[in-house]
């Protein structure tokens, strides 16, 4: 296991997709650290926890949570579901509830890729959250 891996392939099928790291279809569960910007010296916000499934070589299915870990939102979480095409420049996914502050959040998050690391198959990625608490 390499020190400080942040994501693991926990299910491979043996549908090969060209230029890519994985198959159709696996799924890789996540557990990734969320910084204020995109230094090593950025403050830790919280993390991205749960898994996405290969669709093809440039897109992914994702099913995460943000959850906050520090600032006015520890505690919280919004849940994240819908499909990531990379080659877009920017991507959107649903925000589909959350809890703590977000207890029944509605919203969406754009993405943006910051940089590849083609080597260990990572990513770093610029995250907006547009989210709106429920009311009440």
């Amino acid at each position: 296991m390499i020190p400080n891996k942040t994501e693991v392939l926990v299910a491979k099928s043996d549908i090969p997709v060209p230029g890519s790291f994985y198959n159709f279809g696996s799924i890789v569960v996540l557990d990734n650290l969320i910084t204020e910007g995109p230094e090593n010296t950025s403050s830790p916000l919280g993390r991205t926890q749960g898994v996405m499934s290969v669709m093809n070589s440039l897109t992914v299915a994702w099913a995460a949570n943000i959850v906050f870990t520090a600032g006015q939102y520890n505690g919280s979480s919004l849940a994240i579901l819908g499909t990531d095409d990379v080659t877009q420049p920017t991507r959107e996914l649903a925000i589909a509830g959350g809890s703590g502050f977000f207890r029944m959040a509605q919203g969406y998050i754009t993405i943006k890729t910051y940089s590849v690391d083609f080597n260990i198959g990572g990513a770093e990625i610029e995250v907006d959250l547009y989210a709106y608490p429920a009311k009440y």
